[in-house]
């Protein structure tokens, strides 16, 4: 299994293991901000591969988490070699209910058996919006449980409750947010990880107070 570590600016106190992988802290952000010690990247339609070598090269000391929403299977082929963790967010446009359910299960049962002809091992989480019905979320949690999705990711302090109350804190969770008061509501709630698309100044300033407390 991977496992990453930042080499700069080490805070043991902070520092977390997230499915195999060593953050310096728990506070990321798709922004292109120094504080944050992961960055959240959207591949581009064309040249995956460079794309993610330039990351690398601009953010060095960082995870990268590759969300892919697009040309799932290619990207995630692509991705797969480079990436720290790859999250699939199926059509995020509209959410999960744009996609039926059992083809949502058919797509992750075909990219999760062709994880199995890699020789590295990059955990894949499954992000969930908001709109998904209790139902779906059921099912789509039992899903994820049982076939080997390393970790969920959700919206807002009020879905990471949820998801963690349902999964009994058994699966990490990444918590996305735009607001930084939420960002620490979301890790006091237990979210292994929180993604804080708000301004730099904002997400330094949750860095500066998680290592105050």
């Amino acid at each position: 299994m991977l496992f990453w570590s930042s080499r700069k600016r080490r805070n043991p106190g902070l520092e977390k293991e997230v499915s195999g992988i060593l953050f310096r802290h728990p506070v990321g952000s798709s922004l292109p901000c120094k504080s944050a010690s992961f960055i959240v990247a959207t591949p581009p339609k064309e040249n995956v591969i460079n794309w993610i070598s330039d990351i690398r090269k601009h953010y060095e000391g960082k995870a990268v988490i590759v969300e892919i929403s697009e040309d799932i299977q290619r990207n995630f082929a692509l991705a797969y070699d480079f990436a720290d963790i790859i999250v699939l967010n199926p059509n995020s446009n509209v959410g999960i209910n744009a996609m039926d359910i059992s083809d949502t299960v058919t797509m992750l049962d075909s990219l999760l058996s062709l994880r199995l002809c890699y020789e590295k091992y990059t955990p894949v989480y499954l992000k969930l919006t908001n709109e998904i019905t209790p139902e779906e979320l059921n099912t789509l949690l039992s899903y994820s449980r049982l076939s080997g999705i390393d970790g969920i990711v959700v919206n807002g302090l009020a879905k990471v409750r949820t998801v963690l109350e349902l999964t009994q804190s058994r699966i990490p969770v990444i918590g996305c947010t735009e607001n930084a008061e939420e960002a620490l509501q979301i890790l006091s709630a237990g979210a292994s990880l929180v993604e804080l698309n708000a301004s730099l100044l904002a997400v330094k300033k949750t860095v500066k107070t998680l290592e105050k407390s």
